[in-house]
């Protein structure tokens, strides 16, 4: 417990304390259904670490940590994802958000968390405590009028289509497919979860070289979380094998497939599934982040225009040294940067920094060298990451 002013007291929350911040949640994100708010809070909070600041027992400011395991080109690190960040109405303008942070990034360093990251409503407002973007996120924005026209105009009713197979050699195809060929689960069983556990790691770490790591224990919580959430998972099979799976929330005005993975080559026919399935729904769907080529899809339809890019993460290097530990270039790599850090003063001077192919190491330089860049700490990040292609698709 920390003394915020003669009233206010701040805490890094047990489990009966974290559980009064659900009246707070409610009042500062207006419009989250209970049912989503009730999974969060039975199968998220256990794990999360919650720090808040109160009046006597009435929670008035709170922060979020969600702890993940983030795969770095092999390497994985504890990271933590940083939500619900907010104050009560009547005391914002308080610099309790202030207070809550700087507690976050003290207590993040000493735990030798290399980075942390968010996806921010207000940019602005986390560029202040130096976070920065690290990952756009794209989606596939389709109109009702377009799916349903891809549908039934290219997909079901085209006698020219050509639905490709690859067999598991990635030989030439084989076959025409239907939807008959498929298994499609919407209700997952134990072994389902595991499949598609092991199916999404393969495809995207074939893809991707930064993402969180999906155990199977995420699976069983995603499971949970969407279906309690208007939403559900789905696992699409060929012959015993996943070849594409899928997340989907149902919203007033718009269908979201929040994460798409299809194995190449199946394209075609897990589209023509996936609008077959939600064919009476009419509505607009959006696939946020989707992991298939666009280009495999045979239609008369470029579904690269209707690409947008509106959704960002920010990340935040906490523990320098940390953080360069699991950082690798294909060539060593040394130079001596002094580094500004507002916030956490472990990560401000002058370093001496070294990567190659096994990681790097970051170490207080007192020679007598001048540097050879300065940049700020939210620089660093961007100057790494740049290289990496990044998968990052959390919702909490």
């Amino acid at each position: 417990m920390r003394v915020v002013d003669n009233n206010k007291k701040f805490y890094w929350l047990g489990e009966k304390k974290k559980e009064a911040t659900y009246d707070l949640w409610k009042e500062v994100f207006k419009g989250e259904n209970d049912s989503f708010l009730d999974y969060y809070y039975k199968y998220k909070m256990p794990q999360n670490d919650v720090a808040g600041i109160f009046i006597e027992d009435k929670p008035i400011s709170m922060i979020h940590l969600n702890p993940y395991i983030f795969n770095l080109n092999g390497k994985r690190m504890e990271t933590y994802y940083v939500v619900a960040v907010g104050t009560s109405q009547e005391y914002r303008m308080q610099h309790l958000m202030d207070f809550n942070m700087r507690q976050v990034f003290s207590k993040c360093y000493k735990e030798n968390i290399p980075f942390i990251f968010l996806r921010p409503v207000n940019k602005a407002l986390y560029k202040k405590y130096q976070f920065k973007n690290i990952y756009s996120q794209k989606k596939l924005i389709l109109e009702t009028d377009v799916w349903r026209n891809i549908f039934k105009e290219y997909l079901i009713n085209n006698d020219d289509k050509i639905k490709i197979l690859q067999d598991f050699k990635g030989n030439k195809p084989n076959k025409l497919l239907t939807l008959d060929d498929l298994t499609i689960k919407h209700n997952l069983t134990i072994e389902d979860k595991k499949n598609l556990s092991d199916f999404s790691y393969h495809i995207i770490n074939d893809n991707y070289n930064g993402y969180i790591f999906r155990t199977r224990a995420y699976y069983n919580n995603l499971y949970t979380q969407y279906r309690s959430d208007n939403g559900g998972v789905t696992l699409i099979y060929r012959n015993y094998r996943p070849v594409a799976s899928y997340e989907y929330k149902r919203f007033p005005r718009h269908i979201e497939i929040v994460e798409l993975i299809i194995k190449k080559g199946y394209e075609d026919i897990v589209l023509e599934q996936i609008f077959d399935y939600f064919f009476m729904d009419n509505k607009k769907i959006v696939f946020r982040a989707p992991i298939f080529n666009t280009n495999g899809v045979n239609v008369k339809v470029n579904l690269d225009e209707y690409i947008r890019t509106d959704e960002h993460v920010m990340g935040r290097i906490i523990n320098l040294n940390a953080f360069v530990k699991r950082i690798k270039t294909k060539n060593t790599i040394e130079m001596i940067v002094k580094i500004k850090d507002n916030y956490i003063k472990e990560n401000n001077g002058i370093f001496r920094i070294r990567t190659n192919t096994n990681g790097g190491e970051a170490e207080k330089y007192t020679g007598i060298k001048e540097p050879d860049i300065t940049m700020k700490i939210e620089d660093l990040i961007d100057f790494y990451f740049k290289n990496y292609k990044l998968y990052i698709n959390e919702i909490v």
